[in-house]
């Protein structure tokens, strides 16, 4: 605003904000006047200023005083405008001093930028562009500010906004079909047979989990234990040839299957230190075994005896009181004496045999447990596979049917997938049974045996409520104490896992619901609400089509399921700060057209928003880079649905408020219209003259039954001289906001008149040290995120496996620690077994497909001078088994060797050369030192044809070549590292000692040995493969964070507009993820395990929304002179929102807490960490920073300063 001088030009002084003068003149403004004379005011036009006198303030300086009447005051001033109310009423307040260098003889003031295009008669022209403004002594020129919000013809926003308010109806119809196509498309089309084997239809069907799921095929740990695992599978036809045709082949069920084995743990319920051997525990334990021998089933999985019958059970503590089959089948009560002699002898030798695995640790030799353990182990490999490592996922199905049970088919067939199982193909169990008749799992008849139930007790969704595994299984003994029992196996973990994965389903129900009745509760209107609940919920299969048949990902987990309660905040937030900016644009004198109303809201919420959702979709971008696939695949489909969700909130939201607001908004609904009393759900008293014209011509509103009344309703009024004057006439600011406020709601009303006051002081341009509470505010936020800074430096990978299940499921950390530690001795299946392999080159993964990776794993090559006919290369295998042996393993806490040595005690490493030289030096030369070249092939096929069948599956393990030479051989040995104990520190430790000796047996290796490896041969996905998985959860928590912020910090950049309001917001959001990872160690205790390592990227994205929103409205207050009403500014306009959209999010992440899975109740206890974290760092730290630093004029304006380097470097003109 600059002042005119006596001969009209513009003066180089500017007017002072408080300088008010009966002569003001606002160049294109308009004065029209009505035939009947008493002079209406039309928008756009000038009030002469003696037409409202009582506009008019007092004096303060003579030159005021002496002031001509026949100046123009603002029509702003008599219309109620939102877009600048604090500007009108600083022109008002008699607090501020009058600029010192004001010229008297001044008479006009004019808004730069609007030029004059009237005729005769008056002033017009378009709204302000730029506005040059003085205050406190300081100038400077803020940037353009389009409000022409009624001209729709921008070649985006505009048109788009002008089809909307035109063609509502034919748009939502549209995308309501395009979204429904979609979703039928993906919940009926064609699947993918390699992620859900024999599913017909369906896309969105959660694949079946396997153990390479979680492991990272590029990696070391992979790359070794796949190349071993091939190296024996690729020279197994070659070693059947040699063998004779079938006895390289493993015969059925002669080995234990481990993976598969139920484990039993019997103690006293009372915790009593007494002997657990008692008859009647025997008997007990007896009974329990005995669901599970006994079951039909059994016969076709148990371990095989010569004679073919089902051999004994070595790890059995009830097969050492029960010797025969009978009597394992009868339980009868042993006598006390029987019971005594037995666990005598089960006591004994404890240290030197298996018996130490039914032992607690402290039981010393001859003398009692209170507690033991159980082993049932399964046979491996079944009929129809040859070993092992034969289709092992299909082998792994056919187990599952072991503890799941499954419904008899047609022709008392077992329906199975495609698989090359026969056991059940010349005796099947439903033999003679009807189609339909089910054959229950072992699992169940354990619930059974033991009476545990859980909700709902049976049906498709048994125990998706409550699981049974929360009821603690016991026998009551009549005469001594009961008997408690706990059970495991991987296949029942496996079912459980699932069956609560699909109960904690059900909780996206209620999450659903909660966000359904905030939304409207926020908004008032139930249609709104019930439309927008389903536009967040659509975003979930439409996402999906995009991800399966465009991006080509058809891996579906149940960590997808997520995303629904991401979408719920997420979408529930868009739509508050679309439907805020809609009711706003009601009440901006501004707006005339519907159109307009579309155009303003659209605008600030396609802006807004776009901001939150680029940042939330960066955020898993970054999280995209992870190495693990399940976790990249879910946060590809996150970044997707976002996208989706924010698409809808842009094109569906508009066109439901603009359908709502034609035929509800002065109606209220039904909770409203039907009473015909109650105004709490209307948007606005009465409709304007627009949306009566729309009406006119909406034939579906005509059709209605509410329009028929429309004649009787009140019309809408123009604005009577009086009542205008009546709103305005104040020459306090207070008034004039509070007229802006009188439709606004409790939280707007909170946060300009009593929070922010308290956190600026009431002083304009008040130095900081004025402001205690802002200041102290930020104070104590930085002394927070020390602290919290300190806490999540201590993070460090899972100590211990990562757990699953809340301490009241049996299948808890107590459980897992009590199954590994404690005992006697540990059966030699539970410790970690490994491998040192010559011969292979490399592993080629060709035709590898990183969402199903359990197939096409790839295949090896071979080292071309690796030649065990060499005898230097024979003596160097040699000298590395002795190296094995002797090699020491220690290193204190962290180290998992037990005994200080990296070979178990008692245990020798199979050392294949060494048993080759000894064949030979016992059928040859007895002094031979190497077995010669001519002769090493030779003495290999004869010493493998000779072997015992058990020896020669031995030898398959440690030894492969084709028909001429030999391509591999491998030391193999069992640590003295417990495999259930191996955490991520032990797990290291472990493997960098292998490494330590592998890399100086390389060393001195001669050539045809330089490509020695090592691996563990746990299962795949487990031992050094975890610790590999766990490492990267770790390594991409940071990559993500060198990704996210700098792309967060130019989001804010061009969001605000200014570099200074982008610092606070940026140091805001670190601040926000240092306080989650904080209390993750401080609040909870936990580890960086994958719930954390995955919310630590994520929440950066989560964190920015309200910070981004608050920020907005900062540079959006562009007519506000000081720092402080900038503050007040986009307190009041989006401090309800931010509120609003935090606890819809934090609802909806709440929800997760009743969920069983730990994975889902630390994923809603991060999100609500996070909304609450975000919502206070945004209201509290970051609006504290604006009150006492922030920004004002041109400071920190990108936008300037890019004008004035264009204008340095000869690009722009200077104006």
């Amino acid at each position: 605003v600059r002042m005119l001088g006596g001969d009209g030009a513009p003066s180089d002084s500017p007017l002072a904000a408080n300088d008010v003068r009966s002569s003001i003149k606002i160049a294109g403004l308009e004065q029209s006047d009505d035939s009947g004379g008493s002079g209406g005011v039309s928008r756009g036009a000038d009030v002469p200023a003696s037409m409202y006198p009582d506009l008019a303030p007092p004096p303060r300086n003579k030159h005021a005083a002496d002031a001509k009447e026949d100046g123009f005051v603002s029509s702003a001033l008599v219309f109620e405008d939102k877009t600048s109310p604090t500007l009108s009423g600083t022109h008002v307040d008699a607090t501020m001093e009058p600029m010192k260098d004001m010229v008297a003889s001044e008479k006009q003031v004019v808004v730069e930028g609007l030029q004059d295009v009237s005729g005769e008669g008056g002033t017009g022209g378009t709204p302000p562009h730029k506005v040059h403004q003085g205050a406190g002594g300081k100038s400077g020129s803020v940037e353009q500010h389009e409000e022409a919000w009624d001209d729709v013809s921008s070649p985006i926003v505009g048109n788009w906004s002008r089809l909307i308010a035109k063609h509502y109806y034919y748009i939502l119809l549209g995308l309501v079909a395009t979204c429904i196509a979609m979703s039928v498309f993906v919940m009926y089309g064609p699947a993918d047979q390699r992620c859900t084997p024999g599913a017909t239809s369906g896309q969105m069907t959660v694949c079946d989990t396997t153990p390479y799921d979680w492991s990272l095929p590029y990696g070391n740990a992979s790359l070794f234990k796949d190349a071993y695992l091939n190296a024996i599978e690729s020279v197994e036809p070659a070693f059947k040839t040699l063998t004779g045709g079938d006895t390289g082949q493993v015969a059925e069920r002669s080995a234990s299957a481990n993976d598969f084995a139920i484990t039993w743990i019997f103690q006293h319920e009372d915790g009593s230190d007494s002997t657990i051997f008692t008859p009647k525990k025997v008997q007990a334990m007896c009974e329990a075994e005995a669901v599970v021998t006994q079951h039909p089933l059994w016969g076709y999985y148990c371990p095989l005896a010569a004679d073919g019958s089902c051999a004994g059970q070595t790890l059995s503590a009830v097969h050492r009181f029960y010797a025969t089959p009978q009597e394992r089948k009868d339980c009868t009560l042993l006598s006390q004496g029987t019971v005594d002699a037995r666990s005598a002898a089960l006591m004994s030798n404890l240290l030197t045999s298996t018996n130490g695995y039914f032992a607690n640790e402290g039981t010393v030799e001859g003398g009692y447990t209170n507690a033991t353990r159980s082993m049932l182990q399964l046979g491996q490999p079944l009929k129809g596979f040859t070993g092992e490592e034969d289709d092992n996922d299909d082998q792994r199905l056919v187990y599952r049917m072991l503890a799941q049970g499954f419904k008899c088919g047609k022709d008392g067939k077992v329906p199975m997938h495609d698989s090359k199982f026969e056991g059940f193909d010349a005796d099947s169990p439903c033999a003679g049974k009807s189609e339909g008749t089910e054959i229950v799992g072992v699992e169940q008849k354990i619930f059974d045996h033991f009476s545990m139930k859980g909700f709902p007790e049976s049906g498709q969704f048994q125990g998706a409520l409550r699981s049974a595994y929360f009821v603690k299984p016991k026998v009551e003994l009549d005469g001594e104490g009961a008997l408690r029992a706990r059970f495991y196996a991987g296949m029942f973990q496996q079912l459980e896992f699932n069956r609560v994965v699909n109960g904690d389903l059900n909780f996206a129900i209620l999450s659903v619901a909660t966000v359904f009745y905030y939304i409207y509760f926020h908004t008032r209107s139930a249609l709104i609400a019930t439309a927008s609940m389903f536009h967040i919920v659509i975003s979930l299969p439409v996402g999906y089509f995009f991800y399966f048949n465009v991006f080509q990902y058809h891996y579906y987990s149940q960590m997808h399921i997520l995303a629904i309660f991401l979408a719920l905040g997420i979408g529930a937030d868009s739509v508050f700060v679309y439907v805020d900016a809609w009711k706003e644009s009601g009440k901006m004198h501004t707006i005339r057209t519907n159109a307009g109303r579309v155009h303003f809201a659209l605008h600030r919420s396609a802006q807004s928003c776009f901001n939150t959702t680029f940042t939330t979709v960066m955020s898993f971008v970054a999280t995209c880079l992870t190495p693990i696939m399940p976790i990249h695949a879910f946060a590809v489909y996150a970044a997707i649905v976002m996208s989706v969700n924010y698409l809808l909130v842009i094109s569906y939201t508009p066109c439901i408020v603009m359908i709502y607001h034609i035929h509800m908004s002065d109606k209220g609904g039904c909770c409203c219209f039907c009473t015909g009393a109650g105004t709490w759900c209307k948007w606005q008293e009465h409709a304007e003259q627009d949306t009566v014209e729309a009406r006119q011509r909406d034939k579906c509103y005509n059709c209605a039954w509410y329009s028929k009344g429309e004649a009787n309703l009140p019309k809408p009024a123009a604005m009577h001289e009086e009542s205008a004057i009546q709103r305005a006439n104040s020459s306090q600011e207070r008034e004039t906001l509070e007229t802006l406020l009188s439709r606004m709601g409790k939280v707007e009303h909170f946060m300009y008149e009593r929070y922010s006051p308290l956190l600026m002081g009431r002083t304009p341009h008040a130095p900081f040290y004025k402001k205690p509470v802002a200041c102290g505010v930020i104070l104590f936020f930085l002394g927070y995120f020390a602290f919290m800074l300190s806490s999540a430096a201590q993070l460090t990978p899972p100590k211990t496996e990562e757990l699953w299940f809340p301490d009241g499921h049996m299948h808890n950390a107590d459980f897992f620690k009590r199954l590994a530690d404690g005992w006697k001795g540990t059966a030699d299946n539970q410790y970690i077994r490994a491998a040192i392999t010559v011969g292979v080159d490399e592993m080629e993964r060709p035709n590898y497909n990183w969402f199903f990776p359990g197939r096409e794993r790839g295949a090896v090559t071979w080292d071309p001078l690796f030649d065990l006919t060499q005898p230097e290369q024979q003596l160097f295998f040699m000298s590395a088994c002795d190296a094995v042996q002797g090699h020491a393993c220690e290193g204190g806490g962290d180290s998992p060797c037990k005994g200080g040595r990296l070979v178990r005690s008692g245990q020798q490493v199979s050392c294949v050369v060494r048993d080759l030289l000894n064949r030979y030096k016992a059928t040859t030369d007895a002094t031979a030192t190497t077995i010669p070249a001519n002769a090493f092939f030779g003495v290999y096929k004869d010493y493998v044809n000779t072997a015992g069948e058990a020896t020669q599956s031995q030898l398959k393990q440690v030894i492969g070549g084709n028909d001429a030479k030999v391509l591999w051989a491998s030391i193999t040995f069992m640590t003295s590292a417990d495999a259930e104990s191996l955490s991520n520190a032990r797990g290291h430790h472990l493997k960098e000692n292998l490494r330590e000796l592998v890399d100086g047996l390389r060393g001195g290796a001669p050539g045809g040995m330089q490509s020695i490896f090592f691996t563990d041969l746990e299962r795949p996905g487990g031992g050094f493969t975890w610790t590999e998985v766990e490492d990267a959860l770790v390594q991409n928590l940071f990559t993500g964070f060198s990704i996210c912020f700098p792309v967060v910090f130019v989001v804010l950049v061009f969001a605000s507009g200014n570099l200074l309001l982008a610092l606070y917001a940026t140091v805001s959001i670190a601040m926000i993820v240092v306080g989650v990872l904080g209390a993750v160690q401080v609040y909870h205790g936990w580890d960086l395990g994958i719930a954390e390592s995955i919310s630590g990227v994520i929440v950066i994205g989560f964190s920015v929304d309200y910070t981004v929103h608050l920020g907005h409205m900062y540079k959006e207050a562009w007519d506000q002179p000081s720092r402080e009403e900038k503050t007040r500014f986009a307190l009041t306009h989006m401090g309800g929102t931010v509120v609003g959209g935090g606890l819809t999010t934090a609802l909806s992440g709440g929800v997760l807490f009743l969920c069983t899975l730990l994975f889902f109740t630390k994923m809603g206890t991060l999100l609500v960490w996070t909304i609450f974290l975000s919502m206070f760092h945004a209201l509290f730290f970051f609006m504290a920073c604006c009150a006492v630093a922030g920004p004002t004029g041109n400071f920190g304006s990108v936008y300037y300063m890019f004008r004035v380097c264009r204008e340095r470097m000869g690009f722009g003109k200077k104006e």
